[in-house]
């Protein structure tokens, strides 16, 4: 019985060290790579919690890759507003590949 406990107890443990195992360098990539094929579209509004919730995160580490994208160019950061999906030019997207 009391192995149940336990095991409840570790899961608990061990769902929370999952969840924080994505970081910024998992988010970035991705979230970049969606902008630049156009999955995200020039224009559409990200909404932190919903990356939050679909990388298994919390909003900090989506808020630290949104921050890298806006340096990046490819996304705007409205205050009161939010944050959106630049338009994109050939240009943006060769200045990305040339820092990396």
């Amino acid at each position: 019985m009391n192995a149940g406990k336990g095991d409840k107890a570790g899961g608990t443990a061990e769902g929370k060290t999952r969840r924080r195992s994505i970081d910024t360098n998992q988010i970035y990539p991705t979230l970049k790579q969606r902008i630049i094929n156009c999955e995200l579209p020039p224009g559409e509004p990200i909404h932190e919690d919903e990356f939050a919730r679909e990388f298994g995160t919390s909003r900090t580490p989506v808020r630290e890759s949104l921050m890298q994208l806006r340096n990046d160019e490819l996304v705007s950061i409205v205050p009161r507003k939010g944050t959106f999906v630049s338009q994109i030019t050939v240009q943006n997207v060769y200045e990305v590949y040339q820092i990396r």
